[in-house]
């Protein structure tokens, strides 16, 4: 989203958080490269050991690595992430604040536009000013989203979707087999390295 972001015209700048997924340092590798290329600023901030002491919890938080919604899942996860945002933007004058949440996220609950529409408004009572957060793409499947992207020049073998904290993708995961399927219902060549490399034409868990 954020190649898209930019394409709007907006000045850009990302935070990455680690809340403690075993995927972070991945994402955190993803996150500045993607940085560098478009991002005014880019801040990563790690919250994983406060949030582990928080939750009780000593292992990584394992998320999205089987097909049904996962108990791990904390709740208001997503308000934690946007409210720790906000403040940063509130601290730095930022008016506009964009989640990466599209449809097929709408699994869980929170992922829906009245609790962004809300929130929003709680944000803006708190500043005192209009605040808005927005989630273009959250009517857009995971396969609009990538086509999207596609057609921006977006370097797509450079962002990440698994579940595992590695180097390259593994091609188990269902974010992975998630990904294969986006790239297969556009017709675009996938070049994601895969550990597993017959995953390509494994089923996918839906």
């Amino acid at each position: 989203m954020a190649y898209w972001i930019k394409h709007q015209g907006y000045e850009l700048h990302t935070l990455t958080f680690n809340f403690g997924e075993e995927e972070g340092e991945a994402e955190k590798r993803t996150a500045n490269f993607i940085a560098k290329d478009i991002s005014k600023s880019h801040k990563f901030i790690s919250f994983e050991s406060v949030l582990r002491e928080f939750y009780m919890e000593d292992d990584p938080i394992h998320i999205l690595r089987i097909a049904h919604l996962p108990s791990p899942i904390k709740a208001f996860g997503a308000g934690i992430a946007i409210s720790l945002a906000a403040s940063y933007a509130a601290e730095n004058d930022i008016h506009h604040l964009f989640y990466a949440v599209h449809k097929d996220d709408t699994i869980f609950r929170e992922n829906n536009y009245e609790f962004f529409n809300l929130l929003s408004k709680a944000i803006s009572i708190e500043l005192g000013r209009e605040f808005k957060i927005h989630t273009p793409f959250l009517d857009k499947t995971k396969a609009e989203v990538l086509k999207i992207g596609f057609d921006l020049g977006v370097p797509l073998e450079e962002t990440w979707s698994c579940a595992s904290n590695s180097t390259i993708h593994c091609g188990w995961c269902d974010p992975c087999k998630n990904r294969q399927k986006a790239f297969k219902d556009n017709g675009i060549t996938d070049n994601t390295l895969y550990e597993n490399v017959n995953s390509k034409n494994s089923s996918v868990n839906v």
